[in-house]
């Protein structure tokens, strides 16, 4: 039999080489691996004149274990003689350094790497592309992965230590940090030994080196950071200290600007440079929202300032949430919940128990019953308060809890799509929403209320490009794709 691909690896990176695999079979890339054939050592050189001259390409998984392998450095030495340099291909799975012969040897081709390169992605292509097979299909399938594609690789822990791996369960970055973060603007948050915090790339390189006490993700360029003392400034990607460490407490950037706290413990805000644009003067603050910010004086009112620090709606409320869609919620002194817009006027009235920002058109509120609904931007009840808890709407469809404590889904119009009968649920994303079952067991199900993946997780989050976090038995957590299958 012919094949495509003859995979020249090291037993040792079994695992993950069996994932690649898995990404082949579903390309429908047929691939000659030696385990599955290769029954004694006499068979050996049979392997290499038969199997490497009649696939099509020579793809080494290539990684310290492979280079440390008699087997594999002989089938790499023939394939350098029987194929031709665009059918010989490299795949580099760990960050040890590539021998100077296999440099020699591989020079012409593109060194894809595990940490770069997706193998659903780019070495498919790569391969699909030396066949002369439409990869159209395929560029389509994975369109959503790529528009995403800053999200991984993600945060993963094994044997105390966390590292990093890609969709497909490979380690793209080794597990040898106390505590690691989710990647923002190129960069994730990783804890040393020491217990200090740095920066690292997606090739697992330290890009800003440990020395921090506690960080936050890069947002706007710029990053939260506190040093020995315990105050607070920010750096630039290149670790650089734009704005000096002398800050009590901070948020983050938002609309170039970011409340800060002094020692008086008085909230102001600074710009990127680190300049004072609006004077430390008011008891608390939260960070720009389309334009405005709200803020607290010492009496404990709340209003909204513009980015000048005018005053532009009075500090009159007891409390207030930024703006969303053009409102913003202010609760008065008989705590009841309603929303102004940006000149301060009351638009929809202070009338109900509670109520949350708008999204997407609606917002949830709360009456003097206890029950939940939604109303619009006129204040007009669109869909009536009637139930014990409810969720906002995410890809059309909002959960909502009837008095019997059981959790269904409603469309926009208030229609019950997906029936009560789960005990807790979660919002819908990318397609699918975890729901739990009466044996406190969660599962997913899709928008027509099928239950796709069984509910037998003790704790599972959301779907993100494709796979999930879930959390077995045992406590051990996992990884699973759409369809329910365990990817590490």
């Amino acid at each position: 039999m012919k094949y495509d691909v003859f995979i020249s690896y090291s037993r040792k990176d079994k695992d993950t080489v069996d994932k690649i695999c898995k990404v082949f079979d579903k390309n429908n890339i047929s691939y000659f691996i030696g385990r599955n054939k290769i029954e004694s050592v006499a068979e050996y050189v049979k392997v290499l004149t038969d199997f490497i001259d009649s696939c099509e390409i020579f793809l080494l998984i290539a990684s310290k274990n492979a280079y440390q392998s008699m087997f594999t450095n002989k089938e790499v030495v023939y394939a350098s003689i029987r194929k031709n340099d665009k059918n010989r291909l490299l795949y580099i799975i760990d960050n040890s350094e590539l021998p100077k012969e296999l440099e020699r040897m591989f020079s012409t081709t593109n060194h894809r790497t595990v940490s770069e390169h997706s193998v659903d992605t780019v070495l498919v292509e790569d391969i699909l592309k030396i066949l002369g097979r439409d990869s159209s299909i395929e560029a389509e399938n994975n369109t959503a992965i790529n528009e995403n594609e800053d999200i991984y690789p993600i945060p993963w822990e094994k044997d105390e230590k966390s590292g990093y791996i890609n969709k497909i369960g490979i380690f793209v970055i080794p597990c040898q940090w106390n505590a690691a973060d989710e990647f923002s603007e190129g960069l994730a948050p990783v804890q040393n030994d020491e217990g200090l915090w740095g920066f690292i790339d997606k090739s697992g390189k330290i890009i800003i080196p440990c020395q921090w006490i506690d960080i936050y993700g890069f947002s706007e360029g710029l990053a939260r950071v506190q040093n020995d003392n315990g105050r607070w400034g920010f750096i630039d990607k290149s670790g650089n200290i734009v704005i000096p460490c002398k800050w009590i407490d901070v948020y983050g950037f938002s609309e170039g600007l970011v409340p800060v706290q002094n020692y008086n413990e008085e909230w102001g805000f600074i710009d990127k440079t680190g300049k004072v644009v609006i004077p430390c003067q008011w008891k608390y603050a939260w960070s720009f929202s389309e334009g405005l910010a709200c803020v607290q004086n010492d009496n404990g009112k709340w209003g909204f300032i513009d980015k000048t620090g005018k005053i532009v709606i009075p500090c009159q409320w007891k409390f207030a949430l930024g703006f969303s869609e053009g409102l913003a919620v202010v609760v008065n002194d008989d705590e009841k919940d309603g929303f102004i817009d940006k000149t301060g006027k009351i638009v929809i009235p202070c009338q109900w128990n509670e109520a949350w920002s708008f999204y997407e058109g609606l917002a949830v509120v709360q009456n003097d019953n206890g029950k939940w609904g939604f109303i619009d931007k006129s204040g007009n009840i669109v869909i009536p308060c009637q139930w014990e808890d409810v969720g906002e709407f995410s890809e059309g469809l909002a959960y909502v809890c009837n008095d019997d404590f059981k959790n269904g889904f409603i469309d926009k119009m208030g229609k019950l799509v997906i029936p009560y009968q789960w005990g807790d649920v979660g919002d819908f994303s990318e397609g699918l929403a975890p729901v739990q079952n009466d044996d406190w067991k969660w599962g997913f199900i899709d928008k027509t209320g099928n239950l796709v993946i069984p509910c037998q997780w003790n704790d599972v989050e959301n779907f993100r490009n494709g796979i999930a976090k879930v959390e077995d038995d045992n406590y051990k957590k996992h990884l699973i794709d759409k369809q329910g299958n365990i990817i590490i």
